[in-house]
């Protein structure tokens, strides 16, 4: 295998690594969120509010999570 080739898939590797981090980050706030809702409203009593809420805030905690992994990577781009 030729070094360009080599490089090629390396740069694949990489950002297939990167993905699969990026979608483990987004995935596992909301769901640990809307378990930990489903729990608490069966304990309350509460008829889904509380899962609801909570999957939101999972939401909200996915997205900055995903916006500053691909913030840090952007910026380590950028530098030489």
């Amino acid at each position: 295998m030729d070094p360009r080739e080599r490089e090629l898939w390396k740069s694949i590797a990489g950002a297939a690594g990167l993905v699969g981090q990026l979608g483990a980050s987004i995935a596992a706030p909301i769901i640990l969120c809307a378990v930990a809702g489903a729990y608490l409203d069966r304990w309350l009593g509460a008829r889904g509010i509380v899962t609801f809420g909570m999957t939101v805030l999972g939401l909200a905690a996915a997205g900055y999570s995903g916006y500053r992994m691909i913030a840090a990577v952007l910026r380590d781009k950028r530098e030489p």
